[in-house]
């Protein structure tokens, strides 16, 4: 987990500055260098792997949203959430590091953990049938965050 903090924003370091605050393909830019510090250093595969994560999936975490339940279903499908749960609880303590890095979040909760795991539990259960197509796992999973998050959603 550490590793993964250590080095998940080395593809923004040459963002365009005309670009800033944003830093677009920063993953892109990640990968070989994440790869080469893995490599020059021999890190384990499984630091790899969640360094990797860290760098694509984290800005994705942090926009995770209530009103959109089948990107949350395939986000979590996406990061390990159904099937390796351990990557999945390291990538969110990675998310919550970083949450909590910034302005006066230290020690806070962090909100779109505690929303994914309301989506993440709505979905126990849903597996793939035999002969079922990936699209009707998805569809039954999305419905199922839907389900979840309708009390959370605002009316308006």
């Amino acid at each position: 987990m550490r590793f993964a903090l250590l080095v998940m924003n080395v593809g923004k370091v040459d963002s365009p500055p005309e670009h800033l605050p944003h830093h677009y393909r920063h993953a892109e830019r990640a990968r070989p260098r994440i790869e080469a510090l893995c490599t020059r250093f021999g890190v384990p595969p499984e630091c790899r792997t969640l360094a990797l994560m860290a760098s694509t999936d984290v800005e994705r975490v942090h926009r995770v949203s209530a009103v959109r339940a089948g990107p949350v279903a395939d986000l979590l499908q996406q990061v390990g959430g159904f099937d390796t749960p351990a990557l999945y609880d390291l990538l969110m303590q990675v998310c919550t590091c970083d949450y909590c890095a910034h302005g006066s979040r230290s020690g806070q909760v962090y909100p779109k953990a505690t929303l994914l795991e309301i989506a993440r539990n709505a979905c126990a259960g849903i597996t793939q049938a035999e002969g079922e197509s990936m699209d009707t796992l998805r569809e039954a999973r999305a419905m199922a965050v839907a389900r979840a998050f309708r009390p959370l959603r605002r009316t308006g």
